[in-house]
């Protein structure tokens, strides 16, 4: 772990748990810091492993995770942060977990935004199917890439991929 990317930590847990309290006001909303646990361990400690039928299998540490929680049913948003460029490689790394865990929504986030390789590859030669990851429900999702303004403490919406953009 990058310790400039463990500052990002603290501000994007609060950007997402008040966005997910606003969107889902009727619901439970959990977001932690998930970066120094593995999610099924993270997930069992919280007694919330009922919900994920599969969740013991999530063997991997997501920076953030937020969890809406129904009373029969539970849905993930993950963050992956990045202190620098967000690469075709940190890409690869949000998409597997998101294989696996189907959340929600799965974001990654920078102060810097995408490196010029991976938006040259998603705006000039169209490969939007790199961010694609399926959902149960036999619908795909898309990966959102985010640059963060430190600033303000929240996205910046004006440099998001894909730029049709809900967290």
């Amino acid at each position: 772990m990058n310790s400039n990317e463990s500052l990002l930590y603290t501000p994007i847990c609060h950007w997402l748990e008040k966005l997910l309290r606003n969107r889902y006001k009727r619901f439970k909303i959990i977001v932690a810091n998930t970066s120094n646990i593995r999610l099924n361990s993270w997930l069992q400690k919280e007694n919330l492993l009922s919900f994920f039928p599969d969740g013991l299998c999530y063997d991997f540490k997501i920076d953030i995770t937020g969890i809406i929680l129904q009373p029969k049913r539970a849905g993930l948003y993950f963050i992956e942060c990045k202190a620098s460029y967000i690469t075709i490689k940190d890409l690869c790394q949000i998409l597997g977990y998101s294989i696996i865990a189907s959340p929600v929504k799965a974001l990654i986030i920078s102060p810097k935004g995408p490196s010029t390789i991976l938006e040259k590859l998603i705006t000039v030669h169209g490969r939007i199917d790199i961010l694609n990851y399926p959902l149960p429900d036999h619908k795909n999702s898309l990966i959102r890439i985010c640059k963060w303004d430190n600033a303000r403490n929240t996205l910046d919406y004006n440099f998001t991929i894909p730029l049709v953009f809900r967290p």
